[in-house]
């Protein structure tokens, strides 16, 4: 059996963590795209920088939006 240091464990989770964050942006994109069309720079850029619980917001706002900024923008 092999030992795992604490910060070992905790690479792993970060870097699970970031794969969870880069896999939700990148459904938020393909979605917009099947649905609006290619996204703009500053969409992209955007939705990179965009906090897990923010993206999971956008994913599910992207079911009923007329339009991209109703994702971004809705009440």
């Amino acid at each position: 059996m092999s030992y795992v240091t604490s910060w070992e464990r905790f690479a792993r989770e970060e870097g699970r963590e970031e794969g969870v964050q880069e896999g939700e942006a990148k459904a938020v994109l393909r979605l917009l795209q099947v649905k609006f069309g290619p996204p703009t720079p500053e969409v992209e850029s955007r939705v990179q920088a965009a906090e897990p619980a923010q993206l999971d917001l956008w994913l599910t706002r992207i079911l009923s939006a007329a339009t991209p900024e109703d994702v971004f923008d809705a009440p």
